[in-house]
């Protein structure tokens, strides 16, 4: 029996200051059910809330924002070990989705010590073609739109390369990614 299995690319973003965004993409010909475990210090706890987890341990607190179109997210049983051979009961959060072909997972965290942790707006946007217009599919390019107190970023994604520029919150970009603080590019990788 021929394997279907696919190969995946993870690309970890990082956006001064703590702001990560995990971008996961699959490429398939075939069904496939994904799954990304998240694990955390057993010191805090874990709450989830729609397709956000939050964990707080008195000194840090992170939000995580799972973007992922029909994602499941849940709060799910797992293990830790601060000593050899000693295995703790711990939580974690796991989320999960299906797909035919090729497919991404894009997840969002930021956190600080809880007394400075200040909430973001964090958003998924659809990316449309810079010359035509023209909407493009989820599976060839997106955006992330992150509002923080202080800046706001979008992050132009795109998951092949494109013809030409594609535009995301009003920024054109180009390339696999581009990051715009307000108006001003501050990185662009081919």
């Amino acid at each position: 029996m021929k394997s279907k299995g696919a190969f995946t690319e993870r690309k970890i973003l990082y956006i001064k200051s703590d702001i990560y965004i995990i971008i996961d993409a699959f490429k398939t010909k075939f069904f496939h059910t994904y799954q990304q475990y998240f694990h955390f210090a057993p010191t805090g706890k874990v709450n989830i809330c729609g397709n956000k987890a939050e964990f707080d341990d008195g000194t840090v607190k992170t939000v995580m924002h799972f973007l992922t179109p029909n994602a499941k997210v849940i709060k799910d049983k797992s293990i830790y070990s601060s000593n050899y051979n000693a295995v703790c009961d711990n939580d974690c959060v796991k989320s999960s989705f299906s797909a035919v072909g090729d497919n991404c997972a894009i997840t969002v965290i930021y956190g600080n010590n809880r007394e400075a942790f200040e909430p973001f707006d964090v958003s998924l946007v659809k990316a449309k073609a810079a010359r035509s217009e023209k909407i493009l599919s989820c599976k060839k390019a997106m955006g992330i739109v992150i509002k923080t107190q202080e800046k706001d970023y979008t992050v132009n994604l795109a998951f092949n390369e494109l013809k030409e520029p594609f535009e995301c919150n009003g920024k054109i970009g180009s390339g696999f990614i581009t990051v715009f603080c307000g108006d001003k590019m501050i990185f662009n990788k081919w």
